[in-house]
């Protein structure tokens, strides 16, 4: 029988973290919380404890998404894990979701071949019954990683910190000829950056659009340059997806949100990294 443990990634959360956390924590063996914030309340062991079969680990600094990841596979690894859930700490899953994500897994033939498995996070998307199809991207939250392919790997590329670190994972596994996929009769509820309501500034309108912050941005065009570099030849469909999606980031940064020249130097900036080989934290 698989055992199955669970990482969870915190940054600074929101009050609903915990509840997040507790729609899978009872169905998983333990939960390892691996928290990046510079300042953590003292309160956060007192709130983890309240989950009985989680371990929190205090960073007190920001290692980036991709170290986090590493930890808390890591020391699922070392107490003897077949597989880990990761999970951001906005995600969670409703109803029967991941009662039904661990039957499939189960179940799953192959498996000791299965790099990565991950789960539908737009309703549009959703399809039942039962259907699990090959994939080339899939996002952290969600996935269960195999933890041997994940030794055999490396884990996780430290030095993208944040952002496409999911995206390079999948790819490095695919090229590596493991499987990687999708779970398409599983939803999870995730936010996908901040969404906030603009005036469309062509039919004079309001609009609800995804910005992320000038620092985010930098990441997303620094690293996604480094996919396409080390992965448009493999993966040319997925890298112009990715390109295209930066594109829309970087329009919605500039067109809605305030601090243009400061998001535009950080756009040139990411762009600069990228070319002269500067990765790790901004």
């Amino acid at each position: 029988m698989m055992r199955i443990a669970a990482t969870t990634i915190l940054y600074n959360p929101a009050a609903n973290y915990l509840e997040n956390i507790r729609s899978y924590a009872g169905l998983v063996e333990k939960v390892y919380i691996i928290d990046n914030s510079e300042f953590p309340p003292e309160c956060r062991q007192e709130e983890i404890s309240s989950i009985g079969n989680a371990t929190l680990i205090l960073n007190n600094q920001n290692l980036g998404i991709a170290k986090a990841l590493n930890q808390g596979i890591k020391l699922a690894m070392a107490d003897g894990f077949d597989w880990v859930l990761t999970m951001d700490q906005d995600s969670s899953f409703d109803g029967d979701n991941f009662q039904n994500y661990l039957a499939s897994l189960e179940k799953l033939d192959d498996s000791e071949n299965a790099a990565v498995t991950g789960v539908v996070y737009e309703p549009g998307k959703l399809k039942v019954p039962e259907k699990i199809t090959s994939a080339n991207m899939l996002i952290t939250s969600g996935s269960f990683i195999n933890i041997e392919i994940f030794k055999r790997l490396g884990g996780y590329l430290e030095k993208l910190f944040i952002d496409e670190v999911d995206h390079e994972y999948c790819f490095r596994a695919k090229l590596a000829g493991y499987q990687v996929l999708l779970f398409e009769h599983i939803f999870l509820k995730h936010n996908l950056g901040e969404s906030r309501e603009v005036n469309n500034l062509m039919k004079n309108r309001k609009i609800k659009r995804n910005i992320h912050s000038s620092t985010r941005l930098y990441y997303i065009i620094r690293n996604t340059i480094y996919l396409k570099s080390n992965y448009a030849k493999s993966f040319p469909e997925e890298i112009t997806t990715l390109q295209k999606d930066v594109l829309i980031r970087i329009k919605n940064r500039l067109l809605y949100a305030d601090r243009k020249f400061y998001s535009l130097r950080l756009i040139f900036l990411g762009i600069y990294h990228s070319l002269i080989g500067r990765y790790g934290k901004l």
